[in-house]
């Protein structure tokens, strides 16, 4: 019986050794050499405190299931190790973007009628025409223009213009306030670069605009932000967000 007992026990530690160093199929040769150490260190452990030189040549029922059960809690606490450790991997790769990254999840377009939103419908059609990337704007100005250009404030920046057409169908001249509205414009661009609108100088700044559009006339109006000049050389997508006092709406630009 006790050799049966030891034997049983000599079985239990070998499964300990391949469970503790092998880990659940290739999972545990990629951790860490503290975490091999401590792993290994713990195997060592086990087998001296039931060792027959060490406090008992018998293992009792009550021991060898206490040893089963504390091999068992150990190789699933290896596993989680080496779980957490790839998942730290992972988000390293994917701040740094390097190989392997997986793409983002497009996000659905979302369509919101701009001068619905600000309350304009009935007096004034705005539709965002395009955007363009650039050092200063206006890129040339005449020489009596005393409106001031807006320029990028380092080298490693550029300025992103998005364009509007302003178009009166009120069917009378239509003295737009935009200051007055205090409406805030905010962009999201590839999904995960968020800038806040500019305010300038510019007389045709969307937020600050305040002027009569004759009748059936259309003007031209911008929101400008300003962002590394590496984030400008690609733009998979464009959200623009509204904000009009506790009202909040999102337009899909790109």
């Amino acid at each position: 019986m006790k050799n049966n007992v030891k034997g049983s026990f000599l079985a239990l530690s070998g499964v300990a050794l391949i469970l503790l160093l092998n880990g659940c199929g290739n999972a545990i040769p990629d951790m860490t050499q503290e975490q091999q150490d401590m792993v290994t260190e713990y195997a060592a452990q086990l087998l001296l405190k039931y060792d027959a030189n060490y406090k008992s040549t018998i293992l009792t029922e009550e021991q060898s299931r206490e040893a089963e059960e504390e091999l068992i809690r150990d190789a699933e606490l290896a596993a989680l190790i080496q779980e957490r450790q790839e998942m730290q991997q992972a988000a390293a790769g994917n701040e740094s973007g390097g190989e392997g990254e997986k793409p983002s999840e497009p996000e659905a377009p979302v369509y919101t009628d701009v001068d619905s939103f600000l309350g304009l419908s009935d007096s004034v059609e705005i539709e965002y025409a395009g955007y363009l990337v650039c050092d200063s704007y206006p890129e040339s100005t005449e020489a009596n223009d005393w409106q001031g250009v807006a320029r990028a404030t380092s080298t490693n920046s550029k300025l992103v213009v998005f364009t509007f057409t302003l178009k009166n169908v009120s069917g009378g001249d239509y003295l737009l306030d935009m200051a007055s509205l205090g409406a805030k414009f905010s962009f999201r661009i590839n999904g995960n670069i968020t800038k806040t609108s500019l305010t300038t100088l510019l007389t045709n700044d969307l937020m600050m605009y305040r002027d009569t559009i004759p009748a059936g006339e259309t003007i031209n109006a911008v929101l400008l932000i300003e962002m590394p000049a590496s984030d400008t050389e690609n733009f998979d997508s464009i959200k623009m967000t509204m904000k009009l006092g506790d009202s909040r709406a999102e337009t899909t630009l790109l």
